[in-house]
């Protein structure tokens, strides 16, 4: 009705105007027929309708807020499975701290921090790996860092056993338990352990520091799930497969990063449910 009106009245203002041949009448009649051409487009106009579901995940994806960036911290994460782990943390925007004795330029292009000095060997330097880090918040640890000898029978040095149990079995343990204040509900730990630590998977014997010292580790860290389950926080068991690094003369059977963005993928998926698990970087569940 109201657009009939305004019609109406530009009609008058065209007669007026002189039949419409003055430069006042021609500006008139564009006027006009403008009007009428949007009557008609309004009319013929149809919304769509957007299905319920449609709508509600649109709405659902306009509301819901980012994901904040996790802090993430590495043991041992200058080079091998550590650095591969940085990167695919950093890579997905997470603040990645990275702690090791000493720092790589691969680590420093994309730590958001490092604390270097840290040498396992020596456990009174987890107490300054803990003042270092004050009182900053940690979502996910992965005690990465170890070491390996090769002892035989013919060949025992107890010297090198006990470094390794040292590095790979009490250092992730103190690492833990000195860092709970910086953990919370919903944290979560992997410790990068080996298949080698299980005494049902031993056909071969040997490498007895390097046995026992992820023997060790897994019972440490089983104990761990099962007592820090009432605080929120899950343990991750994970063997990361026969890794190309240094360690083994890059003599293994999986790329680092191939192993590092599969375990990645495992700590994901870790709950208070499946917390204490033995996996191996394949999803397989590995014997004890």
């Amino acid at each position: 009705m109201k657009r009939d009106n305004k019609l109406r009245k530009f009609d008058n203002l065209i007669i007026s105007a002189g039949s419409g041949v003055s430069s006042n009448g021609f500006t008139l009649l564009q006027t006009r027929q403008r009007l009428k051409n949007r009557d008609r487009l309004d009319s013929a106009y149809t919304p769509p309708v957007r299905p319920a579901a449609a709508l509600a995940k649109a709405q659902i994806t306009r509301h819901t807020p980012p994901m904040s960036n996790q802090t993430i911290l590495i043991t041992g994460a200058n080079r091998g499975i550590g650095l591969e782990f940085a990167k695919h943390y950093a890579a997905q925007g997470h603040q990645v701290i990275g702690a090791c004795r000493e720092t790589s330029e691969a680590l420093e292009a994309i730590s958001t921090r490092i604390i270097t000095g840290i040498d396992l060997s020596h456990l009174s330097n987890i107490v300054t790996l803990a003042e270092e880090l004050g009182d900053t918040p940690i979502d996910t640890l992965i005690n990465n860092a170890g070491m390996w000898h090769d002892e035989t029978v013919n060949d025992m040095n107890i010297d090198q056993i006990i470094e390794q149990m040292t590095i790979n079995a009490y250092a992730p343990l103190k690492i833990t338990t000195t860092l709970l204040p910086n953990l919370k509900e919903g944290s979560k730990v992997a410790m990068i352990t080996s298949r080698m630590g299980s005494i049902a998977d031993n056909s071969s014997g040997g490498r007895y520091g390097y046995r026992g010292s992820k023997a060790a580790l897994n019972m440490f860290s089983k104990s761990l799930a099962i007592d820090l389950k009432p605080k929120g926080i899950a343990i991750a068991i994970l063997h990361p497969g026969y890794v190309q690094t240094r360690m083994v003369n890059f003599g293994g059977d999986i790329a680092a990063d191939e192993s590092a963005r599969k375990l990645a993928g495992i700590i994901e998926n870790l709950t208070l449910e499946n917390s204490g698990t033995f996996w191996h970087s394949n999803g397989e569940v590995l014997p004890w």
